[in-house]
């Protein structure tokens, strides 16, 4: 049963429409996205910064949300949609699907005359809270979590660029980051996009505060 819980809700997560969120990771007008940015207007002292480099790190993190239940914003609604859906989720199917799409790459859908903003790896995070009570959400990543590169980009790829691409990236946990740093290249690479050079890429020490 759990095996095939599994595999319809990959075949629905998954789904390489841009209304997916590992093919168009731009929140828009959905409550089922949010970017780091708008999590970082709803918590003073998070840095987009730091969340980047603890990831490539292997850095464990916890960061907490007060929200005001009587008086939501925007961005504080998306949060608790993201927690009631994922909750459902866990009910439902005993699975936890919270994650992260970073950094992403930006690509030019030309039939739709549209800009994809698409993640390149997927972080597994978690999300937790007591939203009838406190108001309070949480979102934790713990040592050594897995990551996976974005199945959804690994198909665009062998569909609209390479259709002899390698579709191993996307079956494969990565645990170490200096592995994946390497196979993120050799996508870029196909991608014709630059590669980043983001100092916690190199190993330069960035202070989480």
């Amino acid at each position: 049963m759990q095996d095939f819980n599994s595999g319809l809700l990959k075949q629905k997560l998954l789904d390489t429409n841009s209304r997916s969120l590992f093919i168009n990771a731009h929140p828009q007008k959905s409550l089922n996205k949010i970017d780091l940015l708008s999590l970082c207007d709803l918590k003073s002292d998070l840095e987009a910064e730091r969340v980047s480099y603890a990831l490539f790190s292997n850095i464990p993190f916890s960061f907490s949300f007060q929200l005001d239940l009587n008086n939501l914003n925007k961005n504080q609604k998306r949060l608790l949609h993201l927690l009631r859906r994922n909750n459902d989720y866990k009910n439902e199917l005993d699975l936890d699907p919270f994650a992260i799409g970073y950094p992403l790459v930006e690509l030019v859908d030309e039939k739709n005359k549209r800009i994809l903003s698409i993640p390149l790896i997927i972080w597994d995070l978690q999300i937790s809270g007591f939203q009838k009570r406190s108001g309070r959400i949480t979102i934790t990543r713990k040592p050594k979590q897995s990551a996976v590169v974005n199945p959804s980009l690994i198909g665009l790829i062998k569909r609209e660029y390479d259709h002899n691409f390698k579709d191993i990236y996307s079956v494969r946990e990565y645990y170490d980051t200096s592995d994946l740093k390497k196979n993120i290249k050799s996508i870029l690479e196909v991608l014709k996009v630059p590669y980043p050079t983001f100092d916690y890429w190199f190993g330069k020490n960035v202070k989480l505060g």
